[in-house]
């Protein structure tokens, strides 16, 4: 039985009298319609370091609540490509990344919380322990100088980093177990190589005031991570070690350490875009 749809207004090219595919109907007089009133884009951009949350407002003018719709285009980080519906409600993406939309009677309100992507688990921060090390004693590390003797470490990371990433901040952090009773800070080289024992061009001098025993100090290896991960043959899971020298220590300026990690924050720019549809009809 053909659907009674009574008066119909249909879009242009398309007969009132013969179509009745309501995919092509603007309105009819026995069934409420939509009533398009317009449509709008717009992006947020989140970075590394940027607030949790970011909203982007679109504004409709209407004066009153009406009916709409939000979509938001996926990434691939954020898991595939098309178009996802944005409810009124609170809609997570992976267990981090929540959307949601809001009207009232002036805007539309997109929001994106990035939750514990914009805090680091799994995303853009990465902290790994010390798989292996070497120094002047294979029973634990030492560094700087004591009874007139310099000492070295070296300590090996297998950092799960792909080939080009861009780093933000990397720094190897050493536990002081125990320390020396000399005066001045403890001076000390670092460089770095990978798994085929060659060393990087970057290294750095830093001076180091010693905390008590049970806390760290931190080198900032930043160039240096990032000269290893732009070479061609690294690859995600690679060894990564850190040659860490004594740099002119007064005599018994030195820590012992049995533990030490890399902490590596990558930089990320995550852009979502957006597409409203507003509907004349009122709801509020």
């Amino acid at each position: 039985m053909t659907q009674d749809f009574g008066i119909k207004i249909m879009e242009k090219g398309y007969s009132a009298l013969t179509d009745n595919d309501i995919r092509h109907m603007i309105l009819s007089s026995k069934f409420p319609f939509l009533n398009y009133y317009g449509q709008a884009t717009g992006s947020i951009t989140w970075n590394t370091g940027d607030a949790e949350i970011k909203y982007l407002d679109i504004t409709h003018g209407l004066g009153y609540i009406p009916a709409y719709i939000a979509y938001r285009g996926n990434v691939d980080d954020l898991g595939g490509s098309g178009q996802t519906i944005l409810p009124n409600v609170q809609v997570g993406s992976g267990g981090f990344v929540t959307f949601y939309s809001y009207i009232d009677a002036t805007k539309i309100r997109l929001k994106l919380n990035m939750g514990d992507m914009n805090l680091g688990d799994g995303y853009d921060d990465y902290n790994y322990s010390m798989f292996n090390s070497e120094s002047w004693t294979s029973e634990y590390m030492i560094m700087g100088k004591k009874d007139g003797t310099t000492y070295w470490s070296e300590m090996y990371f297998l950092p799960t980093i792909e080939q080009g990433d861009t780093i933000k901040s990397a720094m190897l952090e050493i536990q002081v177990d125990s320390k020396g009773a000399g005066s001045g800070d403890l001076k000390l080289h670092t460089y770095g190589y990978d798994e085929n024992w060659s060393d990087t061009t970057a290294y750095t001098n830093n001076n180091n005031s010693l905390p008590p025993p049970g806390e760290w100090i931190g080198i900032n290896v930043k160039d240096i991570v990032q000269e290893l991960i732009n070479r061609g043959d690294w690859y995600s899971g690679a060894i990564m070690g850190f040659d860490v020298s004594d740099n002119g220590s007064n005599d018994n300026v030195w820590m012992k350490s049995y533990v030490a990690r890399l902490v590596i924050t990558l930089e990320r720019s995550v852009t979502i875009n957006y597409r409203v549809i507003v509907f004349r009809n009122k709801i509020a």
